[in-house]
C-alpha cells in the first residue's frame, strides 16, 4: 500500500513540475509575440523620427532614441531566433532537429547585449527635458505643433523601447536559469 502511495505521489510530483514547464514556455512564447508588435512598432516610431526637424535638442533626442530602437530592436531578434534555436523548432513551430542549439555562453552574451542597452536608453531619458524645453521655446507655431509631434514621437517610442529592453531582460534571465538549473525549455 506504501508502494503505491508513493507512486502515485512521484506520479503527481512528476505532473506538476511538467505542467509548470509547459506554461513557462507558453509564457515565453507569448512574450515573444508581444515583443514581436513591440519591436514593429518601433520600427515604425523610428521611421517617422528619421527626418529632422532643424532644432538641435529635438533631433539630439530621436536620434539618440533610434539608437537605442535599433540595438533593442536587433537584441529582440536575436531572443527570438536563440529560443526557436533552443527549442528545436522554426519559428511556424515546425521541429527541425539540424537546428544548431545556443550554448549557455551565448545566451550570457545576450543578456550582456541587453543589460547595454540600459545606456543608450539612459542616454536618450537624458536628453528628453531639453527636447521638451526646446520646443516648448519655439516661437513659429507652425513649428512649434512639427516639433513638439516628433518629441511626442521620441517619447512614445522611448516607453516602449524601455518596455522592450526590461522584457527582454526577464525573457533572457528565465531561460539562462532555466539551463543552469539543467532543465529544457
Amino acid at each position: 500500500m506504501k508502494k503505491i502511495i508513493i507512486s502515485l505521489l512521484a506520479i503527481f510530483a512528476i505532473t506538476v513540475v511538467n505542467a509548470q514547464e509547459a506554461n513557462e514556455q507558453a509564457n515565453l512564447k507569448s512574450q515573444l509575440e508581444l515583443s514581436e508588435k513591440r519591436c514593429a512598432e518601433l520600427i515604425d516610431l523610428c521611421k517617422k523620427l528619421e527626418k529632422e526637424t532643424g532644432n538641435e535638442e529635438v533631433d539630439e533626442y530621436a536620434a539618440a532614441v533610434v539608437v537605442a530602437a535599433t540595438a533593442s530592436i536587433a537584441n529582440s531578434t536575436r531572443l527570438e531566433n536563440f529560443y526557436y534555436r533552443e527549442i528545436g523548432e522554426t519559428k511556424d513551430g515546425v521541429t527541425d532537429v539540424n537546428i544548431k542549439k545556443p550554448t549557455l555562453d551565448d545566451w550570457i552574451y545576450l543578456g550582456k547585449g541587453i543589460a547595454a542597452e540600459a545606456t543608450s536608453i539612459n542616454v536618450a531619458s537624458n536628453k528628453t527635458e531639453a527636447a521638451v524645453k526646446a520646443a516648448k521655446s519655439q516661437k513659429n507655431p507652425m513649428k512649434a505643433a512639427k516639433i513638439m509631434k516628433h518629441c511626442e514621437t521620441s517619447t512614445k517610442a522611448l516607453k516602449i523601447l524601455t518596455e522592450e529592453s526590461v522584457e527582454s531582460a526577464k525573457a533572457v534571465n528565465q531561460i539562462i536559469e532555466t539551463l543552469k538549473s539543467g532543465k529544457n525549455l
